[in-house]
């Protein structure tokens, strides 16, 4: 059996709009295949998505109406997936599954 190392990278960004263009400079230049972002500070139809696919990551993202909230991208696929130890509609939490792991 192949093992691959998968990298994930934690940022509290405090805004991913302001920051979209640091998050495309690290992800370059550190090539994470996961990137989990804490206090995005913005609601899903202002998420900069077409900045995050131009990097080659698709995103997921807590689901509350809520300032500070999280996104998890990934340069894999990925689909939403939520714990039983996950409050519903949390907007400080976030949980997917890619490539046969589960990150939250």
């Amino acid at each position: 059996m192949l093992n691959k190392t998968i990298s994930i990278a934690t940022w509290n960004i405090n805004s991913v709009r302001l920051r979209a263009d640091l998050v495309a400079k690290f992800v370059g230049e550190a090539r994470p295949d996961v990137v989990c972002l804490q206090e995005i500070k913005c609601l899903n139809d202002s998420f900069p998505f077409k900045a995050f696919k131009a990097m080659g990551l698709r995103t997921s993202m807590s689901s509350a109406k809520r300032a500070a909230r999280v996104a998890i991208a990934s340069r894999l696929p990925l689909k939403p997936w939520g714990p039983a130890s996950l409050p519903p509609r949390e907007a400080r939490a976030a949980a997917v599954k890619f490539a046969g792991n589960r990150a939250a």
